[in-house]
């Protein structure tokens, strides 16, 4: 073999020692950033999937619900103020704007509240621009994920009012011996209201009522209507009395009548008819 060949053959020999060096090593340097890269997917993964869904602190309280007008239709773009209520005082722990379908939600530490008993007591103010709308009754106590939807000018429903329990506990006794409301007798040896009062444990006097309301009228929304008045202080057992009526007292008396859930927030829908009605027929008395 000539001295060139064996030069030759040196070099290729050379080159392909070196050639392969270098695909090694670029295999290592792809290895590393194989890892590198993983490393940083599983630390991506585990900032995104798990750390985001790690539990809100205890501390913290939401509070959602959907605002309506009075017609039942969502109110968008109104400020909700989150208020906590202390005896004495009130202060706003969050707001936010409802959107296109009411809807609302307020997240809060509920450590800013004042010392509370057990957990914050809550309420809500509505207003558009700087304008107050309404604002709602106090829920005490509230839980870490509260619901409060409210009606603008409508008190928040409530399960049942006095009248709406004290009918339907005195109906069952009396109905079924064929004693209707608006019949019952409290005089001489005929005692059923203090009989009724004993029996159900029930104060007297809203027996009383009941039954006068009854007397007034057998339609139990009128009934309701005149059991409220006869609660709040309003008597109309004479022409005497009758002709003080007035727009203004009737509608402070069923306000305040709805408002301590003596009767249904469902007269307030038809507030101003019902007070002409009443106006109208104890004027013709």
């Amino acid at each position: 073999m000539t001295e060139l060949a064996v030069s030759l053959k040196n070099s290729i020999t050379l080159n392909s020692i070196i050639s392969i060096n270098n695909l090694f090593c670029l295999m290592k340097i792809k290895q590393v950033l194989r890892i590198a890269l993983f490393e940083i997917a599983v630390l991506v993964f585990f900032e995104t999937n798990i750390l985001s869904q790690t539990p809100v602190p205890s501390d913290q309280i939401t509070v959602s619900g959907i605002i309506h007008d009075k017609y039942n239709y969502p109110l968008p773009s109104v400020q909700v103020r989150v208020f906590d209520k202390d005896l004495r005082a009130e202060k706003q722990l969050g707001t936010t704007v409802s959107n296109i379908m009411g809807f609302y939600s307020v997240t809060f530490n509920g450590a800013l509240a004042y010392p509370e008993y057990k957990s914050p007591d809550i309420f809500i103010k509505v207003y558009r621009g700087s304008t107050l709308l309404d604002q709602s009754e106090i829920y005490f106590n509230v839980t870490k994920n509260t619901t409060i939807n409210y009606k603008i000018g409508v008190p928040p429903f409530k399960e049942i009012n006095e009248f709406e329990n004290l009918y339907k506990k005195v109906n069952k006794i009396s109905k079924p011996l064929g004693i209707n409301l608006g019949q019952l007798i409290d005089t001489g040896s005929i005692n059923d209201i203090t009989f009724l009062s004993g029996d159900l444990s029930e104060d007297f006097d809203k027996i009383f009522f009941l039954n006068k309301a009854f007397e007034r009228s057998q339609n139990i929304l009128l009934a309701s209507v005149y059991y409220g008045m006869f609660r709040t202080g309003i008597t109309i057992s004479n022409d005497k009395n009758s002709n003080k009526l007035t727009s203004i007292i009737l509608t402070k008396s069923l306000t305040q009548a709805v408002e301590q859930n003596i009767i249904s927030s469902e007269i307030l829908e038809k507030l101003d008819a019902t007070i002409r009605y009443l106006l109208m027929i104890h004027t013709a008395r």
